[in-house]
Parts: C-alpha cells; structure tokens; sequence
C-alpha cells in the first residue's frame, strides 16, 4: 500500500482553542498557527519541509499556577528535524525564550533551550517566588538526553500564621520534659 512511501502537504490556519481537547492538562488555550508543510518519503525515513508560524499564543494551567501570553515563534520543519527559531513570550508575569532544534524520530539528538526572567510562580498556597534561569536539553550516550543548567531565585517569600500562645506552650512544654529527663538521669 506505502511501499513507494507517501507525499503529504498541509497548508492553512488554525484556532488553537480547537487542540484544547488533545491537552487535558490546559484550561485555556488560545492563539492562531500557520502551516505550510509536508512530510514525504519512506514510511522509515520521513522527510518534513515547510514552516508554522505561531502568533500570539496563550495557554493557562490552573493546578499549575502557570499562565502564558504572547507567545509568537516559527518552527521550521528541515528533513528529520523541527527548528525553534524565535520563540519567546511571556510566562507568570515574566518572559521566555526557546531555541533549538528537536529531532521526532531520534529524541537523543534534539537539543533545546530555555532562558527565563523573572518568572513568578506559586508553589503552594503560602509560598512564592520569582526566578531567572537558562535550562538545555542536549544529547547524552546512544538515544539518551540531559537536562542542565541554572535556575536562580530573585526572591522567595513564605507566609505562615502563627498563634504565639500555642508557641510559648510547646517551648514551655519541652523545656519541662527536657528537665524531667535530666531529674530522673
């Protein structure tokens, strides 16, 4: 049946509120993409060609605490590989950028990179942060891939109500139980 392989092309625009349902994880998704690709070739050995375009993208993730806005960028499709080529927005009241290149079929060879700053995020209800950092993802032994880099915490903030009675109890509490040990010692 694809035994002298296959000759796809795909081109137009598309609502990205339409992936939602392939992104359990989103509540909100919202930009536009523009494809002008193919894939060809053997059905081993595909070949992509073609760009998509990604315009003022946003997605929202409500466990996560994330929310990320203006995200624009290309994704060039060059033989077996898919090339980032200005890719950047904002993420928690921060910015990102990511640049790279990802290889499909051979996820050891891909090697990506994400610089962040000033990226607020929320960890727990009583906790927060705001960070900067420069991650990569590169290639390792055979198909493997490492992940590494710097992450540096601007600021950090923890709030906890504290009820002082209940403090000065449990101090007064141990410092009698420490003494009634040493009494019977």
């Amino acid at each position: 049946m694809l035994e002298n392989g296959f000759d796809l092309r795909a081109s137009g625009e598309m609502n990205l509120n339409s992936l939602l349902a392939l992104a359990p994880a989103l509540d909100d998704l919202r930009g536009e993409l523009q494809v002008s690709a193919g894939i060809s070739g053997p059905v081993d050995n595909p070949r992509l060609e073609g760009k998509a375009r990604l315009h003022d993208a946003q997605f929202g993730m409500e466990a996560g605490n994330l929310s990320a806005s203006k995200i624009s960028g290309e994704l060039e499709l060059a033989g077996t590989r898919i090339v980032l080529k200005n890719f950047n927005g904002a993420v928690n009241s921060g910015s990102f950028e990511r640049a790279g290149d990802m290889a499909p079929l051979s996820p050891g060879a891909s090697q990506l990179r994400l610089t962040l700053h000033n990226v607020s995020l929320e960890p727990s209800e009583n906790t927060s942060m705001i960070f900067s950092g420069d991650l990569a993802l590169r290639p390792t032994d055979g198909d493997r891939v490492s992940l590494g880099g710097t992450i540096n915490i601007e600021s950090a903030e923890f709030n906890q109500n504290i009820n002082l009675g209940t403090l000065v109890n449990s101090l007064f509490e141990q410092i009698l139980s420490t003494r009634r040990s040493r009494a019977i010692t």
